[in-house]
């Protein structure tokens, strides 16, 4: 059998990896989507009618790959047979995933490469385009053979058309000059399992044998059987006969299996007609009583209704005569609350109008300043919201600032000459002022800034003094309580 040469090999090599990295959908599927599916994808599964004869091989090498994958999966998945089948089916697989994988690296000749563009014949000619046949062999490469054998201006099998008839029909070969390299018939990727491919390996075969001189048929010399060959065989062919009773036994397993299913389901479609008919005469009953009902049903909704319409009547006539009372009785509630409030405030009002009366009986200006003082600062501190539910509002001005000039006080506290915090330690600190003869200045000075807090003071003074001063308030507290604080930090 003739070889190609060096250089042919390499580029044969380069087209079985370039064949290996296509991917796995074929442009095929574009033009014909039947391939895309396997017969038990579904059960409308209509297979094209040329399809029928077509080898194995004429499948694209990724597909085939792909399809063998698919069974090693579903193999790995469902063990149907023992573990002694399983491992050989396995091996099946992976030697037939083997082929395919060293398939796709042997060449292809050029006249295969010619058949398949014939296959892709536009022009309506029975022997395909004109195509030009391999170069001519150079002096040097005589004894090798033409690296053109090899063609790899073409498209590449998975990116093809499938295979049809007209295939297989016999084709006119083309002339070629006597200086062309001999188009000799050899395998093609889509032509593995067929007959042409026997017959081209059978003449390589039979031309070999002629240029060694060798008869046509040869006679081999008669080997004896090995015993254990023998037996080997003869136990593979005792697995294999058990293998096929097995795949019988399973297939007749499965077929009773479909009769069983299929008379379950003509049983079960019977079923379904009596228990039908059963249900539309039902129905029917049923239909005519739901009429009688409906009837009796609207006469009973009739008088019913207009028992719940005199019930409802009644009952908003009583709703309506509870909610007079209700409301009646609210107002009376609410003017009995008036009236209490009414007179809780004009209580108080005269009991501050007697306490700052008795506050003003005392003779002595030093002592009634004290009382005025404490008597404030005590309204202010405990009875604040006494203070905003009788409406009572201080202005700014009377407000119990420590110093005896309170009319004065909100100008004094705001000068920064050292005269507020005087003023202040003047009043807290006289020896009139009860608590403070025999007293520490600092302790009496510390008692009043507690009771000054700026974080305790606005709570109870700012809600009740008039609206729009009570920033102002806020502002002469915090000066208080600064003087207070300079105060304490001078005395003794």
């Amino acid at each position: 059998m003739k070889w190609t040469s060096i250089k042919s090999y390499h580029i044969a090599r380069e087209m079985g990896k370039f064949i290996h990295t296509l991917p796995a959908f074929s442009f095929t599927y574009a033009a014909f989507p039947w391939l895309a599916t396997e017969s038990s994808d579904t059960a409308n599964h209509n297979p094209a009618p040329d399809q029928a004869g077509m080898p194995s091989a004429s499948v694209p090498l990724v597909d085939r790959a792909a399809a063998v994958d698919r069974q090693l999966d579903e193999l790995n998945r469902h063990q149907f047979f023992n573990e002694h089948l399983f491992y050989a089916r396995q091996a099946e697989l992976l030697a037939e995933k083997s082929d395919i994988a060293l398939e796709a690296s042997r060449p292809r000749f050029t006249a295969d490469i010619q058949r398949e563009i014939r296959r892709e014949n536009k022009n309506h000619s029975p022997y395909g385009p004109n195509i030009r046949g391999p170069r001519p062999l150079g002096r040097s490469r005589g004894f090798h053979g033409s690296a053109m054998d090899i063609d790899t201006s073409f498209r590449e099998p998975s990116m093809m058309s499938v295979d049809g008839p007209s295939f297989y029909a016999p084709q006119r070969p083309q002339a070629q000059r006597h200086t062309y390299a001999p188009t000799r018939r050899g395998p093609s990727i889509n032509m593995k399992d067929t007959s042409f491919c026997r017959r081209a390996l059978a003449e390589d075969k039979r031309r070999a044998r002629k240029a060694r001189g060798e008869p046509s048929i040869r006679i081999e010399p008669i080997q004896e059987a090995d015993p254990a060959a023998a037996a080997q065989a003869a136990r593979d062919a005792e697995e294999q006969q058990r293998i096929a009773a097995e795949h019988a036994r399973r297939m007749n397993d499965e077929i009773q299996e479909r009769i069983a299913k299929e008379q379950e389901a003509k049983r079960a479609r019977a079923e379904a007609a009596r228990a039908a008919e059963e249900a539309r005469l039902e129905k029917e009953a049923r239909l005519a009583e739901e009429a009688r009902l409906a009837e009796e049903a609207e006469r009973a909704r009739i008088a019913a209704e207009h028992e719940e319409a005199a019930r409802v009547q009644a009952e908003l006539e009583k709703a309506q005569r509870e909610a007079e009372a209700r409301a009646a009785a609210e107002a009376a509630e609410r003017r009995a609350e008036e009236e209490r409030i009414r007179a809780a405030k004009a209580a108080f009002h005269a009991r501050l109008s007697q306490e700052m009366k008795d506050i003003n009986a005392e003779p002595d200006v030093t002592l009634r300043a004290f009382k005025m003082y404490e008597w404030k600062l005590d309204l202010i501190k405990n009875q604040t919201q006494a203070l905003i539910d009788a409406d009572i509002k201080f202005d700014i001005s009377q407000l119990p600032f420590p110093m005896f000039d309170t009319e004065n006080a909100v100008e004094i506290l705001y000068r920064s000459d050292g005269s507020p915090a005087k003023l202040i330690g003047e009043f807290l600190l006289h020896e009139r002022r009860a608590g403070v003869k025999g007293a520490k200045a600092k302790k009496v000075i510390l008692k009043d800034l507690v009771c000054w807090h700026s974080d305790k003071m606005p709570q109870n003074m700012v809600p009740v003094v008039k609206d729009g001063q009570e920033e102002q308030c806020r502002k002469l507290i915090n000066l208080v309580t600064g003087y207070l604080n300079d105060l304490k930090d001078t005395a003794n």
